[in-house]
């Protein structure tokens, strides 16, 4: 719940955010408060005290067997025809339904409508299989920037956010609401009328009355000659 309202979020019937937390390695999935997530790239500057992390969102891990053998895989309630043709040990040519592309390994890309990373080249003999993650969409996140973000997945919402990163793992938080509805939290900044303002003039040389109207009220401030 604190990390929720540190984030500027509270759920919008009043009750407080269920959150759960897991370490997710790279090349891995988890499943976090019913959201399935894989870390496809964490980065850290010590330098800038800085990481940068690549989540794939409802992210799945699939083996394809066999060059040029087009495989069924199902993602977000659709089903994906993938298969791979040319493969070393740091690269795989891909196609995602119809639209190839070039995955270098334990690096994620879009191809196709799927965000993919390329984890391992399996090989038994002549037998190649590719291991990979893939899911609906990829997502930097940023300690800078943006460390949190809301999805929709199966017409649920979760609340994304990533603690802190290393170059091997990502702490990474999800909450979720009973009404499924997340609000920002506004803080409201009251006015009272009738607190006493006040007003430094300095360095005035000549008489002057002035006017002021503050918080609605109007104020004379006569100041004598010559004072400083």
């Amino acid at each position: 719940f604190e990390l929720a309202a540190g984030l500027g979020y509270e759920c919008s019937d009043g009750k407080e955010i269920e959150i759960d937390t897991e370490e997710i390695n790279v090349g891995s999935v988890k499943r976090v408060n019913g959201l399935n997530l894989g870390l496809c790239d964490s980065d850290v500057s010590v330098a800038s005290s800085r990481w940068i992390t690549y989540l794939i969102v409802d992210a799945k891990q699939f083996v394809l067997n066999g060059t040029n053998s087009p495989q069924n895989i199902e993602v977000s309630d659709s089903i994906y025809s993938v298969r791979f043709s040319d493969v070393t040990e740091n690269k795989v040519s891909m196609s995602v339904g119809g639209t190839s592309g070039e995955v270098e390994i334990n690096e994620c890309y879009e191809v196709g409508n799927l965000a993919v990373m390329f984890v391992e080249l399996q090989q038994e003999g002549e037998n190649k299989s590719v291991k990979i993650l893939a899911g609906k969409t990829k997502v930097r996140f940023d300690s800078k920037e943006k460390i949190s973000e809301i999805f929709e997945s199966n017409s649920k919402k979760y609340l994304v956010a990533v603690e802190t990163a290393s170059d091997a793992d990502a702490v990474v938080s999800v909450g979720k609401c009973d009404s499924n509805e997340f609000v920002e939290i506004v803080e409201s900044v009251i006015a009272d009328e009738n607190s006493t303002n006040e007003t430094i003039l300095q360095n005035y040389t000549n008489s002057t009355e002035i006017e002021v109207n503050l918080t609605g009220a109007d104020f004379k401030i006569i100041e004598l000659c010559n004072e400083i």
